[in-house]
């Protein structure tokens, strides 16, 4: 990241400290810097977490690993309605798998082995909110002068 670049915050949603949380974590690391990525391992971190991001400024990365995991996510929907969500599903029933599109994930994936999707997806999400950002300091910049 630039410097005159706006930090774009990286949540990382993960009930466990496990391979795929380092994964995503790694590809997060890639991409911004480390004091740019945050970690929660509990809902109430989650929620919490979810006010950095407000105004499109952020991206959150939802590991959930089960139906119950992903309900109590559910529970927090109007917090994450207006939030840049990757979606990435564990072991879950095919009728929890279409309540998820209730959180409106820009992107849904399954853990797995490769998450090769995860850092293109996250890199294409990061360029488009500096190009807005960017936009818009240009445009402040054209209506002072």
């Amino acid at each position: 990241m630039k410097t005159n670049e706006q930090r774009v915050d990286v949540i990382i949603f993960s009930s466990k400290m496990d391979r795929h949380q380092k994964d995503i974590a790694n590809i997060a690391l890639r991409l911004v810097p480390k004091d740019s990525i945050s970690y929660c391992k509990t809902m109430d971190d989650l929620s919490m977490a979810s006010l950095k991001t407000l105004f499109g400024l952020g991206i959150i990365v939802i590991i959930a690993r089960d139906t119950q995991e992903l309900t109590e996510i559910f529970n927090l929907r109007e917090k994450l309605k207006d939030h840049l969500i990757i979606l990435i599903l564990g072991n879950t029933k095919d009728a929890m798998i279409q309540k998820s599109l209730t959180l409106y994930p820009r992107y849904m994936s399954y853990m797995g082995e490769d998450y090769t999707d995860i850092f293109i997806v996250l890199e294409k999400m990061l360029s488009k909110i500096q190009k807005q950002n960017k936009g818009e300091k240009n445009e402040a910049v054209d209506r002072h002068n």
